[in-house]
């Protein structure tokens, strides 16, 4: 009985090692393609900055391209975190900057420089953001 249990948690150990192992490295090749998303969202941004000098059907490839990278994420487990208005968390959010803002509780997230990302519970990078004073 003693030698079908050891077994038994041997196989489950075995299991969980490899799910650990492919979270692992599914975080790893997303820490590596971030830098690109953030590079895709800065573009769509400059575009929509001066809408005069933007070719539409260049944006809407750039946008494509954004939405099928982040429909991969999701699928992968990954998720964007929303810190705009929400109260400043140190193990989510990294601070760049504080500044007084009307109408806003101190400590509460008023702009966000780089979105952070979440897989499951665990912060794949955190959010670059304004914290109200």
């Amino acid at each position: 009985i003693r030698s079908v249990a050891e077994l038994d948690n041997v196989r489950k150990r075995a299991r969980r090692d490899a799910a650990q192992a492919e979270q692992r490295g599914v975080a790893r090749l997303a820490r590596e393609l971030l830098p690109a998303l953030d590079n895709l969202d800065r573009a769509i941004a400059a575009a929509e900055a001066h809408p005069e000098s933007a070719n539409p059907e260049l944006i809407g490839g750039i946008q494509l391209v954004q939405q099928e990278l982040i429909a991969a994420f999701s699928r992968a487990g990954i998720v964007r975190d929303s810190a705009l208005g929400e109260p400043f968390n140190p193990h989510q959010h990294e601070a760049v900057a504080q500044q007084p803002a009307e109408g806003q509780a101190a400590g509460t997230v008023i702009e966000v420089y780089e979105h952070g990302y979440l897989i499951g519970d665990e912060v794949l990078r955190a959010a670059k953001v304004v914290v109200a004073a």
